[in-house]
């Protein structure tokens, strides 16, 4: 136990972290019943001998800590309430326990794709479309399998820009949307976006950022290389929301390669395919969010008209 909550099963991990699936008893009417959240657990000496570097907004190269991060993470997160994100509920945080523990809604689907490492390719949540067919897209009839699955990205990919829409009004940029990082509830039927360990926030959307955060493989090419007064950060996560729906469809990450620089030059130099088999509506909007050229990227209110 923590405090109230009971801990169950390790639901994911990371370089500093681990989350698991807890559960809470409360009474309502006499009754005892039970609630589930996902807590995240981090070694509080590991985080804090665990350095990093960036640079401030006026360009000063400083060194700091992953705790500190943490604790940037949460001051975000606190302030964000939207049903298409995943919400933070409370933090333990006693030094008298080495670990500090984030109280977090849980989303009883999971993620909606699963990377499997040995084929290098997405594997689409069933449980998760099933979700999908049975409770939002029940009475609409498909063409065809292309035609479903596309229906179905639609639901998802709408919930997750409506939550990244409402990041972006408030001047929060998410910093890593990819399939790992959307989420499916079953209490309300929504996707939502998750994990915001490298979000950030800006004093509008014309404010440059100089440190590039991310997963390489989603990460857009003025992140891989910035300029010298920086790049626009929102653009950047349209772009990566672009390459998380294609790669939903797909299962395979466009520009993925051996190393990072690799990448970077894919990402610079390569287009995205069109995928085959699917609407021109589809493959348009997937090459509007992925344009070299961030201007030109729809930003996340545009996408959703």
């Amino acid at each position: 136990y923590i405090n109230e909550f009971k801990l169950l099963e390790t639901i994911g991990k990371g370089a500093f972290c681990k989350v698991k699936h807890a559960v809470r008893e409360y009474t309502q009417d006499g009754e005892v019943k039970q609630k589930d959240y996902a807590l995240k657990i981090m070694h509080r000496q590991t985080l804090n001998k665990e350095r990093c570097a960036f640079y401030t907004k006026d360009k000063q190269l400083v060194m700091s800590n992953s705790l500190e991060k943490v604790f940037t993470e949460i001051s975000i997160w606190s302030r964000i309430k939207h049903p298409n994100v995943v919400q933070l509920y409370e933090l333990i945080d006693s030094h008298e326990n080495e670990n500090m523990f984030l109280v977090i809604e849980f989303c009883h689907l999971g993620q909606i794709s699963d990377w499997i490492e040995d084929k290098k390719e997405y594997v689409r949540s069933q449980k998760v479309i099933d979700h999908v067919l049975e409770t939002r897209l029940k009475d609409v009839e498909f063409a065809n399998d292309n035609d479903k699955l596309e229906q179905v990205a639609k639901v998802i990919f709408r919930d997750a820009m409506q939550g990244l829409e409402y990041l972006h009004r408030n001047n929060f940029a998410h910093r890593d949307i990819k399939l790992d990082n959307i989420l499916m509830s079953k209490g309300d039927n929504n996707a939502k976006l998750g994990d915001f360990t490298v979000s950030c926030e800006i004093s509008g959307p014309d404010e440059k950022v100089l440190n590039s955060e991310g997963t390489p493989a989603y990460m857009s090419p003025e992140c891989h290389v910035p300029e010298e007064d920086g790049f626009l950060v929102l653009p950047s996560d349209i772009w990566s929301m672009g390459i998380t729906l294609h790669a939903y469809i797909t299962g395979k990450l466009h520009f993925l390669a051996e190393t990072g620089y690799q990448i970077q030059q894919k990402a610079i130099n390569e287009d995205i395919s069109i995928i085959e088999g699917f609407s021109d509506d589809l493959n348009d909007l997937i090459l509007q969010m992925v344009s070299k050229h961030p201007q030109q990227r729809p930003s996340a209110k545009d996408v959703l008209q």
